[in-house]
């Protein structure tokens, strides 16, 4: 996977990014866009093809014909006790209409605060420069695909004379900063300053000695700003950045306070944007009227991702593996003395130094004393919030540089340390931890050429929720290389984006789910730009379309695919998924190439607004808009109303997708 820019005028790649996240269960809560919250209760059979079955209140059941899986949504909640919608009632209907409303409005002023940026003057930044040469210079390895696309992109960004605002996505290791540092040095190179916002101390550190070390030469100069400075120093810093006389700081929440102030900002690096809260994101704004701004993240936060897919903000991927990098080793596991102890003392053994994790402060002492008994040879350190900045910083460093076997810490190490030699890690009760963040504490580990171990250790599991089940299983599942942006995908399923307008960061409306209320929002960002809504053709063609039992054996993996193939948006969606699907299950038979052709009939009709497709052996018909028939029509083309009719003879199935191809075509040149 490349580079991956969202089109910021249709917002068109979200059902793309945002493919159901997770496999569909019986059992599992959906919701039907014309008849709301039902519960998945597998497939069954009528007129001799499959369909969904969906249940509602009352023990009421609606049969979905698999091509029309479309109109499922998954609802991504394990809370079994929710209530389900009456079949045929008014309340769906209420409460849908209410939504909609809600998101128009939420759309609208996305739109309008898109169009007041694009409309503002910003610093156009060139592209070439002796700043970036000396950076590109000085990198030892050969950019990756994804790399030098995101580049390109950033540069292009920074040169077009309107506000860069691009989220990238990659995980440890896979060269976001090398990526920054190029628009880094452009935009100092240029002439205007750069703030670098990190969460933490250590990462301050880490990036000011980055900077310090790759811009030295070009004459630029480079400075930091934290809580650990001096009062004396950081005003000095302050006074400078006033003046002009700074290019690049690197700070934390320190640059957002209201006595930090720059003579020129031209570019603001986020790093880590997902440890960055509402509050912190609005006193950026307020920074970054005249700035571009370019966000770097392993795990963007679901807010984050959903303006990114919806295209409110740019995207750009890094997926490619650094070289000899290995995918951490996960695992579940119980909490007992002798899984700590093996797990430590191995890692002691091969030379390596470990972490162990836990979710508050009030858990250390109890860690502490467990780890003492299991390992009583070890040398623990211990990091937590109530230590003090210089006593936090010195046992992180002091650790970093080797001394110590074990840091025992909470989540405050999830960003910002970088310590080569630390290959395993043990989480304690990760039911207590996100998706997203036990990933993110994950990519502490495996940065050297070892083998890397993260185990989850829980005292036991029949305290879990549904919900921690499934994220533990699926963080077991998702433990490849770039796993974090899959992740981050399947949290914005399960938490939802919230209100890109608003101030939650999460959430959706608790009984429509995530999924569709991310498509409405798609929906209503097109009509707020005044593009035409995309359309859901009705298809009535005399065919068995399915996936048959004998070719995908289990039901609830022919559920997902035909959920899937009903939420693809492009061709080019469905050449991927047919690909994995022979790939998977072998030559397709007959009802599955059908069930295909129709996928791609629909979304052929969908971009031409067409409303209708229906065919039989001696005539084919498609049905438009009022207004929309085109005129001329070539001979074998009839008119009748706002229906368009090919006659001829059909008798089979490929004959009458043929025949609406070709109306398709006719359309499709009128158009154009």
């Amino acid at each position: 996977m490349t580079e991956m820019t969202v089109d910021t005028t249709t917002g068109e790649d979200l059902p793309r990014c945002l493919k159901i996240a997770e496999d569909l269960h019986t059992g599992d809560l959906m919701v039907h866009e014309d008849h709301g919250l039902g519960r998945f209760a597998g497939l069954d059979t009528a007129a001799g093809s499959e369909v969904i079955r969906l249940e509602f209140a009352e023990g009421a059941s609606l049969l979905v014909p698999v091509t029309e899986a479309g109109t499922l949504w998954r609802h991504g909640s394990c809370d079994t006790g929710m209530a389900l919608d009456d079949l045929g009632g008014s309340a769906w209907k209420r409460r849908s209409a209410t939504l909609r409303r809600r998101v128009s409005r939420a759309a609208g002023r996305l739109v309008r605060a898109a169009r007041a940026r694009e409309a503002a003057e910003m610093p156009v930044i060139e592209p070439g420069g002796a700043a970036v040469d000396h950076v590109a210079a000085g990198f030892r390895w050969e950019e990756t695909p994804d790399q030098q696309a995101a580049i390109d992109a950033i540069l292009s960004d920074l040169a077009s004379g309107r506000g860069m605002d691009r989220l990238l996505v990659g995980d440890v290791g896979f060269g976001k900063t090398e990526v920054a540092l190029r628009a880094i040095a452009a935009a100092a190179g240029a002439g205007v300053q750069v703030a670098v916002l990190a969460p933490t101390t250590i990462l301050v550190r880490q990036h000011l000695e980055t900077l310090t070390d790759r811009l030295a030469g070009t004459g630029l100069t480079v400075a930091g700003l934290s809580r650990l400075d001096p009062p004396a120093a950081a005003r000095d810093v302050r006074d400078r950045l006033r003046a002009g006389r700074i290019d690049v700081v690197v700070g934390t929440h320190a640059l957002l306070t209201p006595a930090t102030a720059f003579a020129d900002l031209g570019l603001i690096v986020v790093d880590e944007e997902q440890r960055f809260g509402k509050a912190h994101k609005t006193r950026l704004r307020r920074l970054t009227e005249g700035a571009h701004v370019l966000s770097m993240t392993a795990t963007p936060i679901p807010g984050s991702l959903q303006q990114a897919l919806i295209g409110i903000q740019d995207l750009s991927v890094l997926a490619t593996a650094p070289t000899l990098r290995h995918p951490v080793r996960t695992a579940q596991a119980p909490l007992t003395d002798a899984v700590l102890h093996d797990a430590l003392t191995t890692e002691r053994a091969r030379g390596g130094q470990s972490f162990v994790v836990v979710p508050r402060i009030a858990d250390i002492d109890a860690a502490r004393d467990r780890i003492a008994r299991a390992c009583p040879d070890l040398s623990l350190r211990v990091v937590h919030g109530d230590l003090s900045a210089r006593d936090l910083d010195a046992q992180m460093r002091a650790f970093a540089e080797g001394d110590g076997d074990v840091l025992l810490a909470t989540t405050l190490i999830e960003s910002g340390l970088d310590v080569p030699r630390a290959n395993t890690m043990l989480v304690l009760q990760p039911e207590r931890f996100g998706l997203t963040q036990l990933h993110q504490l994950r990519g502490r580990i495996g940065r050297g050429d070892a083998q890397a171990i993260c185990l989850l250790l829980s005292a036991g599991t029949e305290t879990r929720t549904a919900d921690a089940r499934r994220r533990l299983d699926t963080l077991v599942r998702q433990s490849g290389l770039g796993a974090g942006f899959a992740l981050s995908r399947i949290d914005l399923d399960l938490r939802g984006g919230g209100d890109p307008s608003g101030a939650d960061q999460s959430g959706h409306d608790a009984r429509i789910g995530p999924a569709l209320h991310a498509d409405l929002l798609a929906s209503a960002l097109r009509r707020a730009r005044g593009l035409p809504a995309r359309s859901r053709p009705a298809v009535h063609l005399e065919v068995t379309a399915h996936l048959p039992e004998a070719y995908v054996n289990d039901p609830d993996t022919r559920a997902t695919l035909y959920n899937r193939l009903g939420h693809a948006r492009t061709l080019s969606d469905l050449g991927d998924l047919r690909h994995e699907v022979t790939a998977r299950f072998g030559p397709m038979p007959t009802a599955t190439d059908a069930l295909f052709d129709i996928a791609a009939l629909r979304l052929r009709a969908a971009d031409l607004g067409v409303e209708g497709l229906s065919a039989g052996p001696e005539v084919v018909a498609i049905d438009l808009p009022r207004g929309a028939c085109p005129d001329p029509l070539p001979q074998s083309v009839t008119r009748s109303g706002r229906r368009l009719l090919q006659h001829g003879d059909h008798a089979d199935f490929a004959g009458q997708v043929a025949a609406l191809s070709r109306v398709l075509d006719v359309i499709a040149a009128a158009r154009a």
